[in-house]
């Protein structure tokens, strides 16, 4: 079935949230420890493997250059794919899955990601945020939040327009996303009004950041002053920058495909927004170990609580109990180009949206008065 499909089907069957989740055996919620330990000793590996590579990897000058730089990006996405384990492991932090003490979740979090210059608290608030209105424009904090619909892309300011483009239209969402959700999530109070913090709230965020830009300064230190400012981007940024490559590039396939359905208040419900564009896209085994299942990603919207290791069995009872709601596909570069030529909204009911119909793909302006945006 269609995203649209499903929608329809929840709709008329009016399912809640909690009935999906008691779909789930009790055994998926079971906390085991020692594969929390052996998850983040194997991404500290497949870290320091990279790192050795990359070592090892001197590009040099002439025709050498050319032989030994798919060497060095090789390297540079070992050392990111292993900073990415670390990430989903303070994903879980977040969502309280590795532990059931909060001390616990809160100190593994804060390790696992202030090193690679994310603010867990501040990640934390955002991404529940997430969890809370998925799939709602104007207020989730992933993709759909500046989602436009034909009518208002047509409408808006050739500025908007071109933004509008540059995200959802190209690669450019991919490659600048997470690094403008790092800074939105430090500045949260001013840059995601959407989500309203506590005093409290604003004072950890203002911790959590500290230790996290800190952490990242003192990495980037160490490296500069025994190997020099070159080493510093070679071992630490330019990983760090892939990393959040792979990270936008989860985001965007988990909720984003030609024909998802995105949502205004009069048309989500908690249940649709949960599940009707959330979809589980297959790598190979190699790859879905890196990340530790985070690809799995319909359980995950229906009991966040659910340990990454857990998700292939949550999975499998999810998709046994309710088949008309999962959906599943293996990634394709043909999906994703499909995705990016659908990049507006049509209506298909009050406050329900639907990615737009290939002949409906990019626009241009029209040069009809009529219709011309206004100038601001």
């Amino acid at each position: 079935m269609t995203p649209a499909d499903v929608h329809r089907w929840l709709g008329e069957r009016k399912l809640t949230l909690r009935e999906l989740r008691s779909a789930l055996p009790r055994s998926v919620f079971v906390i085991h420890p020692a594969r929390v330990v052996w998850a983040f000793v194997r991404s500290l590996s497949i870290i320091a493997a990279g790192e050795i590579a990359l070592a090892r990897s001197h590009l040099g000058t002439g025709l050498g250059m050319v032989v030994r730089l798919p060497a060095l990006v090789v390297a540079s996405v070992i050392v990111a794919s292993g900073m990415g384990g670390l990430f989903v492991l303070g994903h879980d932090c977040g969502h309280g899955a590795l532990s059931r003490k909060r001390w616990v979740n809160d100190l593994v979090g804060t390790i696992c990601m202030a090193p690679i210059l994310t603010s867990f608290h501040g990640w934390r608030i955002g991404h529940n945020h997430h969890h809370a209105r998925t799939q709602l424009r104007r207020d989730d904090t992933d993709w759909p939040e500046q989602m436009m619909t034909r009518a208002e892309y047509l409408c808006a300011p050739r500025r908007k327009q071109v933004g509008t483009l540059l995200v959802f239209a190209s690669p450019v969402g991919l490659l600048l996303g997470f690094a403008i959700g790092l800074v939105r999530r430090a500045l949260m109070p001013w840059l995601y009004p959407q989500v309203r913090l506590s005093p409290r709230a604003r004072r950890r965020l203002a911790i959590s950041n500290g230790i996290a830009f800190g952490a990242s300064a003192a990495i980037a230190s160490v490296i500069g002053l025994q190997f020099g400012f070159w080493a510093v981007v070679k071992h630490y940024l330019l990983p760090l920058y892939i990393g959040m490559i792979e990270g936008a590039f989860f985001t965007y396939v988990h909720h984003s495909a030609a024909g998802s359905v995105v949502y205004d208040d009069a048309g989500w419900t908690t249940a649709a927004g949960q599940v009707v564009s959330t979809f589980d896209v297959r790598f190979p085994a190699w790859v879905e170990g890196l990340f530790l299942n985070i690809n799995r990603h319909l359980p995950h919207h229906v009991a966040p609580s659910v340990p990454f290791y857990h998700l292939p069995e949550a999975t499998l009872a999810l998709a046994r109990a309710y088949p008309e709601i999962y959906q599943t596909r293996a990634f394709s570069i043909r999906d994703l180009l499909s995705g990016w030529r659908r990049p507006l909204l049509s209506p298909i009911a009050e406050g329900v949206y639907v990615a737009c119909s290939e002949a409906e793909g990019l626009v241009r302006r029209p040069a009809s008065p009529e219709v011309r945006a206004p100038r601001g």
